[in-house]
């Protein structure tokens, strides 16, 4: 294994298990390359699953490309929308991700807030610009997905977004 392979793996463990004390002392050399190495590039996407704010803007920081998508899980805005990260998710958005950008298979973030039943980030998607009626590569839209999963309360929250515009 060659040395910025083993440094590679040691950050990124370290990112998705929220290790930030141990992050910052190396954040002043560290740079988050956009292309190259699968574990480098999901940095952000690993560390808003696991809800690490101080590691998203760490990472963000450091140049972090909330757009890269991997293996068809999602770009960070997806990865915070599955996991109903809100303050995640606005800092993301802050760092120019596109609220309805989407993944074949998953949707948007707007469309996997719905999935997983997170209203508060629902709201805040909304407010931000998500399109309830976005569709993505021919799967639902958070309308379909929202009458699929029988969830009448963000089916009315969707449909009230929709009229008010």
């Amino acid at each position: 294994m060659k040395p910025y392979q083993w440094e590679c793996r040691q950050f990124y463990s370290r990112a998705a298990r929220g290790r930030s004390r141990i992050i910052q002392p190396q954040q002043r050399s560290w740079q988050i390359p956009t292309e190259g190495s699968k574990d480098r590039i999901r940095l952000p996407q690993e560390a808003a699953k696991g809800g690490h704010e101080d590691i998203v803007a760490l990472l963000l920081d450091r140049g972090a490309d909330v757009h890269v998508t991997l293996d068809g899980d999602g770009d960070a805005i997806i990865a915070a929308a599955r996991c109903g990260r809100v303050e995640i998710a606005r800092m993301i958005l802050d760092a120019g991700a596109d609220v309805n950008a989407g993944v074949d298979g998953d949707g948007n973030a707007l469309i996997m807030a719905v999935t997983h039943d997170h209203r508060e980030l629902i709201e805040f998607l909304l407010s931000r610009g998500a399109d309830p009626e976005a569709h993505v590569d021919g799967d639902d839209t958070a309308l379909q997905r929202a009458v699929e999963d029988g969830n009448t309360e963000v089916l009315r929250l969707l449909l009230d977004h929709v009229e008010d515009r």
